[in-house]
């Protein structure tokens, strides 16, 4: 390289560096999380709601299991014996 390349790429780094840290900085700001327990207290599991629908069916007696919860059978019809 000549001589005066390399004057131009110190020059060009010189910039660089004076541009580079002549730019403010900026932090993220970090928020607190707090968390009370009556918040904790309203969180709860809740399981599935279901009925036992019957029917006799040709003289048979049989079940099915229907979900309340989301509307659906949850079972086939099963034949029940006495």
């Amino acid at each position: 390289m000549r001589r005066g390349g390399i004057m131009k790429l110190g020059i060009g780094v010189a910039i660089l560096i004076c541009v580079t840290f002549s730019i403010p900085g900026y932090a993220a700001e970090i928020q607190e999380v707090v968390t009370s327990e009556t918040q904790t207290d309203q969180i709860s599991t809740r399981a599935e709601q279901t009925t036992w629908v019957e029917r006799v069916y040709k003289g048979v007696k049989q079940k099915r299991l229907w979900s309340r919860t989301y509307n659906c059978w949850r079972s086939d019809w099963i034949i029940v014996r006495r």
